[in-house]
């Protein structure tokens, strides 16, 4: 009794930790600007070598390029988070040269308004916090399932990983180093939590495949720390190897949720693998085919990590919903019904797309307009489906109870008169097998 308590204990405690550390964040996020510089140090000079457009320094002028000549009037080298992790954050001023100017700009970084400041990154931490948040509901709900306690622990690295991805780009201290070693983690625990649910998978390959991840954690997580103290300098293959990991760990996942996809059709934990793996699938491999893979092997991601994350917000939604509800719907109609919803997106976002090159009279299709407005489709979708059943559970439960009772009631007499059928079917069994009667219908109206 006393393991049992303290087991419950500790998802408590983790909880309040996560609780704890969103709020760190969140505080870091709202009073420091988001700048999106990387910078280089060459020949003892320290240049742009990335600015992104949704950056402050990007807003203000600041290009690849560019040098840095001072941050807050003081210099770079006195800057951790730049000689650890090439990046200008925290800064208020930043003394910039222009290419082909010989004098130096002072750029001074704009702080906006706290409430402009919430709404634009608010929807990161609320995703993040949903992870938690519906992990922590289908354990509570759900303890003594296997399933439920693996998804509470995925879904709080996940969410804890999505909001220090926010924090770390605001200078906050260890910040970068917990995003990573986090992420890195995350490949291990899905891995566990396919493993144990529709079924026990246990093969080789997944065997192997856990090994690796392991192997891969380990190394991320020394050269994490190396990196941290200073003692090496591999800031763009720490990034691809976590990039890395997580890809393996997600592929390796949905190829063990396809395994389960062999079981007979009259078996439900096939129709949880088909819903689980339609989520996994709508939410992961944007994030793996247009960002991740592109940057791993070195090239401009096809779609930000911003629009690709909308997407993973499907994910603890469908996990939750296959491992609460005892009765799911038949998953070859969700199916259908998701691509048909996917192809409506495909088109509305191709139409929407078309409109803006022709109306601006733009050169160049925009690809990045066409990826973020199916992802913005998609969700809509989603967050409509998800409000629509719970207005429909609160009016059944508050506004039309008599409905819902009546519908009990015709289930129940309904199993009433299925259990009367069955009796008899066992009487007129029993009473062949006593009489010794062979090849004899016997018809009951």
């Amino acid at each position: 009794m006393w393991k049992r308590v303290s087991r419950r204990q500790a998802y408590y405690y983790a909880s309040a930790v996560f609780l704890v550390l969103w709020i760190v964040c969140f505080v870091a996020i709202i009073n420091q600007p988001y700048i999106g510089l990387n910078i280089e140090n060459l020949n003892g000079q320290w240049i742009v070598t990335s600015s992104d457009p949704q950056g402050e320094g990007y807003k203000s002028g600041v290009r690849v390029g560019d040098l840095i000549v001072k941050i807050n009037n003081d210099d770079i080298d006195k800057y951790r988070i730049v000689q650890i992790w090439n990046q200008v954050e925290g800064a208020s001023t930043i003394d910039v040269r222009k290419v082909g100017q010989p004098t130096d700009n002072m750029i001074t970084i704009p702080k906006h308004p706290i409430f402009k400041m919430i709404l634009s990154e608010i929807p990161m931490l609320i995703l993040g916090l949903a992870y938690w948040l519906l992990g922590f509901i289908t354990w509570y709900r759900r303890p003594f399932l296997q399933q439920a306690r693996s998804l509470f622990w995925l879904n709080s690295f996940i969410g804890l990983a999505i909001v220090l991805a926010s924090a770390s780009s605001r200078g906050l201290l260890m910040a970068r180093e917990l995003e990573y070693i986090i992420f890195s983690a995350v490949p291990i625990l899905l891995i566990n939590f396919v493993a144990v649910f529709p079924h026990e998978i246990k093969n080789r390959i997944n065997q192997w495949g856990r090994l690796m991840l392991t192997l891969m954690f380990a190394i991320v997580l020394l050269i994490t720390v190396l990196q941290s103290s200073g003692i090496v300098h591999f800031v763009s293959p720490l990034r691809k190897m976590v990039l890395a990991t997580m890809s393996l760990g997600i592929f390796l996942a949905l190829g063990n949720l396809g395994a389960s996809l062999k079981l007979p059709k009259d078996k439900p934990e096939k129709n949880q693998a088909n819903i689980i793996l339609l989520g996994m699938v709508i939410g992961f491999l944007p994030f793996v085919l247009l960002t991740a893979i592109p940057s791993i092997f070195g090239y401009q991601p096809i779609m930000s990590a911003q629009v690709s994350s909308l997407f993973v917000s499907v994910i603890p939604a469908t996990l939750y919903y296959a491992i609460v509800n005892k009765y799911l719907p038949d998953s070859q109609r969700l199916i259908g019904t998701m691509i048909s919803y996917f192809v409506a997106g495909v088109i509305i976002s191709f139409v929407v797309s078309y409109l803006h090159f022709v109306l601006t009279f733009s050169s160049t299709f925009n690809l990045e307009l066409y990826l973020s407005t199916l992802a913005l489709f998609i969700v809509f979708i989603v967050c409509f489906t998800l409000i629509r059943v719970l207005i429909s559970k609160i009016l059944d439960k508050y506004l039309f109870p008599e409905a819902k009772q009546g519908f009990k009631k015709r289930i129940l007499e309904l199993n009433e008169s299925l259990s009367m059928i069955n009796d008899q079917n066992q009487m007129l069994e029993e009473l062949v097998k006593s009489l010794a009667i062979e090849g004899a219908f016997i018809a009951v109206e």
